[in-house]
């Protein structure tokens, strides 16, 4: 059965988070930055925690759509503390790129 429409454009997304978790995860920075959308960084992460070094666990909260815009919130576990991240997500053409990152209490 092929899948259409709005579900199949969250499972992408899925997919896309999912990866780009790993990535937190793994500490690799320059893989997390290719997944940023061009011009956002530095500025996305202004006033914005995010784990720094080890991260020991994650939880990944919620994966949406909202209109053409996808949302994706993960709580990282690091040795300090716990953070919870949303990021903003849109869509360049190709694939889903993050432009958007702020807090929410765990």
């Amino acid at each position: 059965m092929q899948r259409t429409g709005v579900t199949a454009d969250l499972e992408g997304f899925d997919q896309v988070y999912r990866h780009h978790v790993d990535r937190v995860v793994d500490g690799d920075l320059p893989a997390v930055l290719s997944d940023m959308a061009d011009g956002s960084v530095p500025q996305v992460f202004v006033g914005v925690e995010t784990p720094r070094g080890a991260v020991d666990g994650f939880d990944i909260r919620s994966v949406s759509l909202d209109g053409d815009r996808a949302v994706g919130e993960c709580v990282y576990t690091t040795a300090g503390a716990s953070i919870g991240l949303r990021s903003g997500w849109s869509h360049d053409g190709s694939t889903w790129k993050a432009d958007r990152l702020e807090n929410f209490q765990p």
